[in-house]
């Protein structure tokens, strides 16, 4: 198949990317078939893209005639079988190598023999999707866009051993007419792009799991001083939690549970309880402004010995400066800065260090809020997202509904008589089970 021949291209999800992927074909003047499993899906993928459309005409990114030839050229089902007539197929479904099989097994059968079956994998191997074609395996190839892939210049063009030659001409030839930038890539674990950035998130995960800095402090840093227009906490935000983490398993994994690569036991947390940045949210990675989804509590209605209570649940000792820092904060209803905080103390044996670690610590486990004010000085007040209650049991006597022994009982029972019926128990955390008094004896469920 060479690029004067395609006409036609078909795209597998209307997800973030293969909406992406479709706004990208139909501007460039290619008749464009959008698959995805229902209609209801199907309506949703259809408005955004004319609401990105339309932005990018206000934006004067778009001239409005080109805009409405996209339009023209756009068309959406719920059928495979539609594909038939395609030239050029983009596969821009999850990362799940059955699913992949099932949609390459179905599209040897459907396509013709020349049609060129491309993935939008960050991850798989292409080579091991290409065993997936019995039909002449050397027109599968990579092709990896990158979020936005409507804005976003680079595409990965992936040689799989199987691929052509001519395949990855034509593959490159269709990025450039598409507007991006295309990159030969061999068939690597994560190919070029997403292998450089494992290091970047991981890293900066484990700065945070460690408490050495806040995530919003990581990301200013990679911004105003190592010149990235987004740190790496935004841009897990805008990829989405869940795919970053399934990307960064299946990288681990390829590279045979090489420890750099390891994933971060952080976003773990955030995918159990479906909390996927902003797609989920509308708001930010760790969720610091509870807008939009997040119900919270605010500190109007917790007396400081229920703030205690909730410290107690996430297994974190009652130290004295971390009341009073507690207290302060509950008298006060505008928001403190650090040093505020730190002069309002009747300790004045509390340095300001310890004040810091503790804001931190509070602001992770969402006991405090981080508001910026235009001053750039990061003040903090009371707030909790019932989003992190977990609820633990002991290996040892699997006592979780005893009052008397177990805190949490206690918690939910008065978020429960403050109207929170609905009580997420997703995450994982470990925690000290009051019966029997063992931190190595409990787990969560």
């Amino acid at each position: 198949m060479k690029i004067n021949e395609i006409k036609t291209i078909g795209i597998i999800g209307s997800g973030t990317m293969g909406r992406g992927i479709a706004i990208s074909s139909s501007v460039s003047g290619f008749k464009t078939i959008v698959f995805d499993i229902n209609e209801e899906v199907i309506k949703k993928a259809e408005d955004s893209i004319l609401k990105d459309l339309l932005k990018s005409v206000e934006k004067k990114k778009l001239p409005d005639e080109k805009k409405a030839e996209a339009l023209s050229n756009l068309n959406f089902t719920s059928e495979m079988k539609d594909f038939s007539e395609c030239d050029f197929i983009i596969e821009a479904a999850p990362e799940d190598i059955d699913l992949k099989k099932n949609i390459f097994s179905s599209l040897d059968n459907i396509c013709r023999k020349d049609t060129i079956l491309s993935t939008n994998t960050s991850s798989l191997s292409v080579t091991r999707i290409s065993v997936f074609v019995k039909n002449n395996p050397e027109r599968v190839v990579g092709m990896h866009f990158f979020n936005p892939a409507n804005i976003m210049k680079l595409v990965e063009v992936v040689k799989g051993d199987f691929t052509s030659d001519e395949c990855i001409k034509t593959t490159a030839e269709l990025s450039e007419k598409m507007g991006k930038v295309p990159v030969i890539a061999k068939d690597t674990p994560a190919f070029i792009v997403n292998r450089i950035a494992r290091p970047f998130y991981g890293e900066a995960l484990k700065i945070l799991s460690e408490g050495t800095s806040g995530h919003s402090e990581i990301d200013k840093v990679m911004k105003s001083c190592g010149g990235f227009p987004m740190g790496p906490f935004e841009l897990m935000d805008l990829i989405g939690i869940d795919i970053n983490f399934s990307v960064t398993k299946s990288v681990y994994e390829s590279f045979f549970n090489d420890p750099k690569y390891r994933p971060s036991f952080i976003q773990k947390k955030m995918v159990d309880a479906n909390i996927t940045g902003r797609k989920t949210t509308g708001d930010s990675i760790l969720m610091t402004n509870q807008k939009n989804n997040v119900k919270s509590i605010s500190e109007k209605d917790f007396t400081l010995e229920e703030f205690k209570l909730i410290l107690s649940s996430l297994s974190q000792r009652i130290t004295e400066p971390r009341l009073d820092i507690l207290g302060i904060l509950k008298e006060n209803h505008n928001p403190l800065t650090i040093s505020e905080i730190h002069s309002k103390l009747k300790n004045k044996k509390t340095d300001l260090a310890t004040v810091y670690r503790t804001i931190n610590l509070f602001a992770e486990l969402r006991v405090v809020n981080e508001i910026d004010f235009k001053d750039e000085f990061k003040r903090y007040e009371l707030i909790y997202d019932r989003h992190h209650h977990h609820h633990i049991v002991c290996r040892k006597c699997k006592n979780v509904e005893n009052v008397e022994t177990c805190v949490l009982d206690d918690l939910e029972n008065l978020l429960k008589k403050k109207g929170y019926s609905e009580i997420t128990h997703s995450l994982e955390f470990f925690g000290i089970c009051r019966n029997c008094r063992q931190d190595s004896d409990v787990k969560s469920v």
